[in-house]
C-alpha cells in the first residue's frame, strides 16, 4: 500500500511539473520578447532548469532573451555561471560571476558563485573573503556558511568546521544542503555510522530528499549493505526523475545496472537515459561481467584554466557536453589513490599497492586535467611506483628533486590527496595538517617516518609537504589501531606512516635538496593553491 502511495506522489509531481512548464510557455507567448515581465519569467524558468540539470534547455531559453539592460545582463551572467558550475568548469564560471558582480554590486548570487568557484579552484583565501562579504549583508545565506565550513575542513581545521556545521544544523535543521554537507564531513572523518544516522533521520522527515537519499545509498554500499544501497539509490533515482532531473536519475540507473547486471537484488530500474556514469565505488573483489551500457556522448578534455570567454553575452551553443569522466571502462570497479608529478611533467609517483594487479590507469590533477598512464617502474624494497604519462603535463606541474628533503621531528606535515573518492568525490584534493612525530617508522623502520596528520583510504601515494612547500615524504598507510588494540590493549590515535623522500630519491637515482631551507613558511591556503596542479588522483581498473 505504501509503495503504491509513493508512486502516486511521484506521478503527481511529474504532472505538476509538466503543467507548470505548459502554463509558463502559454504565458510567455502573450508578451513581447523584450518585455521585462516576460524576461523575469524566462530567467526564473532558466534557474529552475539549471536546478534539475537540464542545461541545454536552459541555454536555449537564455538565447531567446532580447534585452541589453545592465541588470538583465548581470542576471544572465549569473545563470551562465551556474551552468558552468554544473559542468564543473569553475574558472569560466568564476569569470561570469565576477562580471556580474561588477554590473550589480547587490547581487548575492554572484558573490556566492565567486565563493563557491574559488573554493573549487583551491583559492581558499578568496573563497573565505567572498563568503564573509555575503554574510555581512545577508547573514542567513546558508550557502556562504557552507563554503566557510568547507574551507576550514579543507585546511584541516576540523574543530572549527564542526562548530560551523553544528550551528548551521541548529538554525537550519530541515536544510538538505546543510545535512548533505555535514554527512560528507562525518564520512571523511571515517564516522560513517554517524553520517548514515544523520541522513536516515533527515529522510524520515523528508522522504523525497533526492541528494540525501543518493548519498545515503553510497554510504550503505561502502559499508557492504548492498540491498540497502540498491534500494535507497533506486528510490533516489525515482525522486530525481519525478523532479525532472533526468541526468542524475540516469547516473544512478547506470550504476545500478553496472553493479547488479543479473538482477540479484531485484531493484526495478526505470528506462535509462544516457548521461556519463558516475565514478564507480572503490572495491577490491572482481566484478561480474555486465551487459554493455551504451557509451555516453563524446566529451572534451577539461578546459584550460586560462581560456577566455567569448565576447558575446548570449550563449552561442545550443548544446553543452558534460565534464570528462576518468577514461576507464564503464562499470569497472576502480581502485583509487593519490600521487604527484615529477620529471618535467612526464612521470607520477604513487604507492605500489595503489596500482598493483590493476589494468588501465588514469590520473587527474587538482586543476582538472586528465591523462592516461602506464606503470614504468616499481620499487622492490619500498611501497613506491612510477607511472609514465602517455602525454606529459606542463613542466611547471612537476616537483623537482631540489624541492625535496627529509624532515626532522616537529616539522609540520601537510598531507594532500584524494581520500575516499567513492564518497567524497574525485575533483578536488583535501588537506590535513600535523607534525612529524618520529623520524623512524613502525618498530623503528629507518625508511619510513610517523606523522600525526590524519589519513584515510585514498591518501596512499600522495605527497607530504612541510609549511615551506617542500616535499618531505609520501603517504603510505594509516596505523591499524584495531589490530594493535587487540594485541596490546592500547588504542593509539593520529599515527600515520609516510615513506621518507630520501627513499624516493634513491629509487630515482637523484640527489635531493638541502635538508634545511631558508624559504619562508606559507599559509595552508597558499600551499594548497600552489600544489593543486601538482597533486593527482590515481584511478586504476581493478583486475
Amino acid at each position: 500500500m505504501m509503495k503504491k502511495f509513493r508512486y502516486l506522489i511521484l506521478l503527481l509531481g511529474v504532472l505538476v511539473l509538466v503543467c507548470g512548464v505548459f502554463l509558463d510557455a502559454v504565458a510567455d507567448t502573450s508578451l513581447p520578447k523584450d518585455d521585462p515581465i516576460r524576461i523575469n519569467k524566462v530567467l526564473e524558468k532558466v534557474d529552475q532548469l539549471i536546478s534539475v540539470e537540464r542545461l541545454e534547455e536552459a541555454l536555449v531559453a537564455l538565447g531567446e532573451i532580447e534585452s541589453d539592460t545592465t541588470i538583465t545582463s548581470a542576471k544572465i551572467d549569473v545563470l551562465l555561471g551556474k551552468i558552468y558550475q554544473r559542468l564543473h568548469k569553475p574558472s569560466k564560471a568564476s569569470e561570469l560571476f565576477e562580471r556580474a558582480s561588477f554590473s550589480s554590486m547587490k547581487d548575492g548570487d554572484a558573490y556566492l558563485g565567486l565563493a563557491e568557484t574559488n573554493l573549487a579552484l583551491g583559492k581558499l583565501a578568496q573563497a573565505r573573503f567572498y563568503s564573509k562579504t555575503i554574510i555581512r549583508s545577508n547573514p542567513d545565506l546558508v550557502g556562504a556558511h557552507l563554503v566557510l565550513a568547507r574551507v576550514d575542513d579543507r585546511m584541516g581545521q576540523t574543530a572549527r568546521a564542526k562548530d560551523r556545521f553544528s550551528n548551521l544544523i541548529d538554525n537550519q535543521p530541515d536544510s538538505e544542503p546543510v545535512i548533505f554537507a555535514y554527512a560528507q564531513f562525518l564520512s571523511q572523518r571515517e564516522d560513517t555510522d554517524a553520517a548514515i544516522k544523520v541522513l536516515s533521520e533527515f529522510l524520515r522527515r523528508h522522504p523525497f530528499a533526492a541528494d540525501a537519499g543518493d548519498f545515503l545509498g553510497q554510504l550503505y554500499w561502502q559499508q557492504g549493505q548492498r540491498l540497502d544501497a540498491f534500494q535507497t539509490r533506486n528510490k533516489a533515482a525515482e525522486t530525481f526523475l519525478a523532479k525532472g532531473n533526468k541526468f542524475r536519475a540516469g547516473v544512478i540507473q547506470s550504476w545500478l545496472a553496472a553493479n547488479d547486471p543479473n538482477g540479484q537484488y531485484e531493484v526495478p530500474v526505470s528506462p535509462r537515459t544516457s548521461p556519463s556514469p558516475a565514478l564507480a565505488p572503490e572495491k577490491t573483489d572482481k566484478p561480474r561481467k555486465a551487459e554493455p551500457i551504451p557509451a555516453p556522448p563524446a566529451i572534451p578534455a577539461p578546459e584550460n584554466k586560462d581560456a577566455k570567454l567569448p565576447e558575446t553575452r548570449r550563449p552561442a551553443p545550443q548544446t553543452l557536453n558534460r565534464p570528462s569522466p576518468i577514461p576507464l571502462p564503464e562499470g569497472a570497479m576502480l581502485r583509487t589513490g593519490s600521487g604527484f608529478i615529477i620529471n618535467g611533467g612526464r612521470y607520477v609517483v604513487t604507492n605500489r599497492h595503489v596500482i598493483d594487479k590493476t589494468g588501465k590507469i588514469a590520473v587527474r590533477t587538482g586543476t582538472g586535467e586528465v591523462r592516461r598512464a602506464r606503470i614504468l617502474k616499481i620499487a622492490k624494497n619500498d611501497d613506491l611506483a612510477i607511472l609514465e604519462l602517455f602525454e606529459p603535463f606542463p613542466s611547471s606541474y612537476a616537483i623537482t628533486p631540489q624541492e625535496m628533503g627529509d624532515a626532522n621531528t616537529g616539522r609540520s606535515a601537510v598531507v594532500m590527496g584524494f581520500p575516499m573518492t567513492g564518497i567524497l568525490g574525485w575533483q578536488q584534493p583535501s588537506l590535513t595538517e600535523g607534525i612529524v612525530s618520529k623520524t623512524t617508522g613502525f618498530q623503528d623502520d629507518p625508511n619510513t617516518f610517523l606523522i600525526s596528520s590524519k589519513m584515510n583510504k585514498g591518501n596512499s601515494g600522495g605527497p607530504i609537504f612541510d609549511r615551506k612547500g617542500r616535499l618531505i615524504g609520501i603517504a603510505m598507510a594509516k596505523l591499524d589501531t584495531t589490530a594493535i588494540y587487540e594485541k596490546k590493549g592500547i588504542l593509539p590515535e593520529d599515527v600515520n606512516i609516510g615513506i621518507k623522500v630520501s627513499r624516493l630519491l634513491s629509487f630515482l637515482n637523484k640527489p635531493g635538496g638541502e635538508n634545511r631551507s631558508v624559504a619562508p613558511e606559507v599559509s595552508l591556503e597558499e600551499l594548497y593553491q600552489g600544489m593543486l596542479p601538482k597533486v593527482v588522483l590515481v584511478a586504476a581498473e581493478g583486475l
